[in-house]
């Protein structure tokens, strides 16, 4: 156990053994984590940067660099710099995007087509095969309408119809479906059309979230109540936030 009394370690120190951070781990044993205090812990980029977290049970690795290169995957999505697919820095105009879900566990549930991506055994052509047109098979859509349909529901309260993102996601989502039903395109077009509204579905998830649940705890520092997902159900951010 290094020797602490002459000082904090230095970057290189921690880099090499990370557990130097846990030499007051004894002292706080048995008492409630704090919103400064680390559940878990992480030292990365050769030291200089401490990741920690009071609710989550793992650190993502934050997207300090590596692959710059926004544009679509063979997946259509962003890599990296996707916040469907990976925690991203915090943005104060962004704020429902740490609440993206994660894909449900139970393979049943009604949610997991927003992770779906769609295949060639789910695209059902039309004519000949020469022309290559087609659309998304009717279990397909059908499946993708039912989470769809809950959350323009929700959508639709009061509370939410002055929220104007919240509205123009609803709206696009709606006319997104309508367009994988009943207009004949191409497997990859459709593929991408599928994309977009998986997104819009996830961000309004995100967004209904935040108005209903998050928001009222930050503004009334309510307690956490029984429908609040877990921390790990969500794409979290990173942040150097104190007030976070």
């Amino acid at each position: 156990m290094m020797d602490l009394s002459k000082g904090p370690p230095t970057r290189e120190e921690l880099h090499k053994n990370p557990s130097l951070l846990l030499h007051k781990r004894h002292e706080l044993e048995g008492q409630e984590i704090q919103a400064f205090d680390g559940l878990v812990g992480a030292v990365i980029e050769g030291g200089d940067y401490i990741v920690t977290s009071p609710n989550m049970r793992r650190i993502y690795h934050p997207p300090l660099g590596g692959d710059r290169s926004l544009y679509l995957r063979s997946n259509l999505r962003y890599g990296d710099d996707d916040p469907l697919m990976w925690p991203q820095n915090f943005l104060p105009t962004s704020a429902h995007l740490p609440l993206i879900p994660y894909p449900p566990r139970d393979p049943n549930d009604p949610m997991r087509v927003l992770w779906t991506f769609p295949t060639e055994a789910d695209f059902v052509r039309e004519g000949s095969l020469l022309d290559g047109l087609g659309r998304v098979s009717g279990y397909y859509i059908a499946c993708l309408r039912v989470p769809c349909r809950s959350l323009i529901t929700r959508a639709a309260a009061d509370e939410h119809k002055s929220d104007e993102y919240i509205q123009t996601l609803a709206a696009m989502i709606t006319s997104f479906l309508d367009r994988l039903s009943y207009l004949p395109t191409s497997l990859r077009m459709t593929q991408l059309l599928v994309r977009e509204t998986q997104r819009m579905a996830l961000e309004l998830t995100a967004c209904l979230d935040l108005a209903e649940i998050y928001k009222p705890r930050l503004l009334h520092n309510a307690p956490a109540e029984s429908n609040t997902k877990p921390a790990e159900d969500h794409r979290c951010i990173h942040h150097e936030h104190p007030d976070l």
